[in-house]
């Protein structure tokens, strides 16, 4: 049997590690600007309420229910006991993530024996992509991250030639991907496509398909078992747990279905990915005849292979972008990661299709193409979304932000967003109540990063207010139940204060709504203190 080729030859230069290093930091940089513009309560809470929450003692799944964001907030955890809950650590995280996703995709061109400069070009410009439009730790940017590296260990399995690397890299698959699919559910689903393309098309023969199997099939049951083993340990509760991160959340995707209205709009966002998917097509079709033609002459087909894989790759990691925008209200520019990726890619098919004759002249053309493309989205991108916080519902106007007084957000530099009236000395005078009072408060709203401020317990049962998602809906089975929950929470923490952000959260949930806590505040409600959009209910005990 003919062996398959490797998806590429990586050629040796030394200068690997270096331009890794500065991907790293300038990926990190890049979040430590932007990350400490703006403040969106809902979203730039999540993870910084659960990571403190796990820092109390708290579990995921027995204490707290979550559909999503069970990996970057424990990653979040030891942070915040390092640093303490600040708002510097929790940029910190994004910053890394970021810096090790531009390596990641610095791995990946590599492999594909894309020359260095250009790989550098591309992996830096996909770090403006993932964490800068959000800024801080995030359910999706970390999925995303997730899948590229389980990517990126499929294809250096699939194409190394010791035996026992390609089980040992296969092996790490599963719990890769177990990583991001506890980060965010649908971006796995959609990333699919990414992963099988790598496995149908980068092994180099038979036998070491068999290998790859075989490996990712006992990373898959130590995966599983290690979360078994840890979920007992723990006393994780099994049908919370399947609620939380199966059902819920199946319902909202089903609910939400695939518009292709918002896969357009994203599509409008990036002048890339119309770029990439057209050339990928395109040449996808020459690989495709010249191959067959190829294969008529009786001659190998290796080298067309890999412009294929690449490709094929390309096309996979475009859809899984569009897909997962279409499935999600997320803004279109929060969820395209992969699209200087899929650009790289087809750079480097066209660069192995190049006629040799033509090559010299025709590889500088078509670098100076890309490099233009790319250079001008990432212009594009840093002034559209980036600089002026546009994912986070805001238009930043460097004179109108402030710095928070409290210590532990002296980092950031806050703007009031459209929907939210929570301004700096907003935060400073709630956090200095609530800590001079030393008293349990619960909170409807969004802001949760104010029981770490505060330095007390998180007491709802779910991590953010988010009906059909995070708990079932109001009249749905299960929401007596949870509101049930709240009130045992209430009684049993000796909760002196209630905590209303505005008249209804971000997602529009209101306090009448809750019966538990509508009762409490109705029958024992007394003295209310207002913060800017806040207000400060005390129950009588």
């Amino acid at each position: 049997m003919r062996s398959r080729p490797s998806a590429g030859t990586r050629p040796p230069i030394a200068g690997d590690a270096v331009a890794a290093l500065v991907l790293l930091a300038g990926g990190a940089a890049l979040v430590l600007h932007f990350g400490r513009l703006g403040f969106m309560p809902l979203d730039q809470s999540i993870v910084f309420d659960g990571a403190w929450r796990i820092l109390s003692g708290q579990v995921p799944y027995r204490d707290f229910s979550t559909p999503s964001g069970v990996t970057p907030i424990v990653m979040q955890a030891p942070l915040f006991a390092l640093l303490g809950p600040t708002w510097l650590a929790y940029c910190l995280h994004a910053a890394i993530v970021n810096g090790l996703f531009c390596v990641t995709v610095f791995l990946v061109l590599r492999t594909f024996a894309t020359p260095l400069l250009p790989a550098v070009a591309y992996a830096l410009a996909s770090g403006v992509l993932l964490y800068p439009p959000i800024g801080t730790p995030y359910l999706e940017q970390h999925a995303f991250f997730f899948l590229l590296l389980a990517l990126l260990l499929l294809l250096r399995a699939c194409t190394v030639v010791s035996p026992g690397h390609t089980l040992a890299l296969a092996a790490l698959v599963p719990p890769t991907l177990v990583a991001a699919f506890l980060a965010k559910q649908n971006v796995v689903l959609f990333g699919s496509l990414a992963l099988l393309a790598v496995a149908l098309l980068a092994p180099r023969d038979l036998a070491q398909a068999r290998r790859v199997l075989v490996g990712g099939a006992a990373g898959l049951l130590a995966s599983l078992g290690a979360l078994v083993a840890l979920g007992l340990a723990l006393g994780v509760d099994p049908a919370m747990a399947a609620n939380g991160l199966l059902w819920l959340p199946i319902d909202t995707g089903v609910a939400r279905e695939v518009r292709v209205d918002r896969m357009a709009r994203s599509l409008a966002f990036m002048l890339s990915s119309q770029v990439a998917a057209v050339a990928g097509i395109a040449l996808l079709a020459v690989v495709a005849a010249r191959h067959a033609r190829q294969r008529l002459l009786g001659r190998g087909g290796g080298l067309h292979r890999t412009a294929l894989l690449a490709l094929v790759l390309a096309l996979a990691l475009l859809a899984t972008c569009l897909l997962f925008l279409a499935n999600t209200k997320n803004h279109p520019a929060n969820g395209c990661p992969y699209f200087f990726l899929a650009l790289g890619l087809t750079h480097q098919a066209a660069r192995t299709l190049l006629p040799a004759g033509l090559r010299r002249g025709a590889e500088a053309g078509l670098g100076a193409i890309c490099m233009l493309v790319l250079g001008l989205d990432v212009w594009s991108f840093t002034a559209r979304v980036n600089a002026p916080r546009m994912v986070n519902d805001l238009v930043f106007l460097p004179a109108l932000a402030a710095r928070p007084a409290t210590r532990e957000l002296s980092f950031l530099r806050l703007q009031t967003p459209r929907r939210s009236g929570v301004t700096a000395p907003d935060l400073d005078r709630l956090v200095s109540f609530l800590r001079e009072r030393g008293e349990d408060f619960f909170l409807l709203g969004d802001s949760s990063i104010l029981y770490a401020l505060s330095g007390r317990p998180s007491l709802s049962p779910s991590l953010w207010f988010h009906p059909g998602l995070t708990f079932p809906a109001p009249g749905a089975p299960g929401f007596a139940e949870w509101d049930a929950e709240i009130g045992r929470r209430i009684l049993a923490g000796n909760v002196r204060w209630v905590v209303l952000e505005g008249p209804e959260t971000w997602m529009r949930v209101r306090l009448d709504q809750i019966p538990s806590l509508a009762r409490a505040v109705r029958e024992t409600g007394e003295v209310r203190t207002r913060f800017g959009p806040f207000t400060v209910i005390e129950l009588r005990r």
